[in-house]
């Protein structure tokens, strides 16, 4: 899957799933991906699990670190197409599986890794371009790295959430908004 179709498609989950219904402003899906990446960090802290660990939770939902990383580049997907910033121009339409080739650190902890992909979306609220592409388009870059380094197929991730999501009911979770 390609960065255009996993814009398309989350996106199109999304209106079919009510998440439009609502006004959403960039700061509220921008904080709401830095929760995707909190959720990821308590993946990797649960004793009980491994980071490469990937379950089924209840109603089948996957849980799992790779899977709140793809859960990020969803809502990312989801939020570009919607507000037509155009990231898969920018990634150069890549692939999901090739985001962030060459990027890979050895021997770099994944906190600080995903303490980076904080501060990319971080960004979009520091500085004074209103152009937030560059910044979206990194925090998905490093994504990438971080699975590949880890040895996580992120696009399969990706696949598995996005055909979950296409099975959950409208306007799910009880968000209150």
């Amino acid at each position: 899957m390609n960065i255009e179709e996993l814009c398309q498609r989350s996106h199109k989950t999304a209106l079919e799933k009510g998440w439009y219904e609502e006004d959403r402003s960039l700061g509220e899906v921008l904080a709401l991906m830095h929760s995707e990446i909190s959720e990821a960090l308590e993946c990797y802290r649960d004793s009980a699990r491994q980071p490469d660990e990937v379950w089924q939770g209840e109603g089948g939902k996957p849980e799992g670190m790779v899977i709140e990383l793809a859960d990020l580049l969803i809502r990312i997907g989801d939020t570009c197409e919607h507000l037509k910033i155009p990231v898969a121009t920018k990634l150069c339409n890549t692939q999901i599986g090739t985001l962030g080739y060459g990027m890979e650190e050895k021997e770099v902890p994944i906190i600080v890794q995903l303490t980076r992909i904080h501060v990319e979306l971080s960004k979009c609220f520091m500085d004074f371009d209103p152009d937030v592409t560059e910044f979206l388009a990194m925090a998905m870059s490093r994504t990438g790295a971080l699975c590949r380094q880890q040895g996580w197929d992120l696009e399969k991730a990706v696949l598995r959430k996005m055909a979950y999501n296409e099975t959950r009911p409208h306007r799910h979770g009880g968000k209150r908004i």
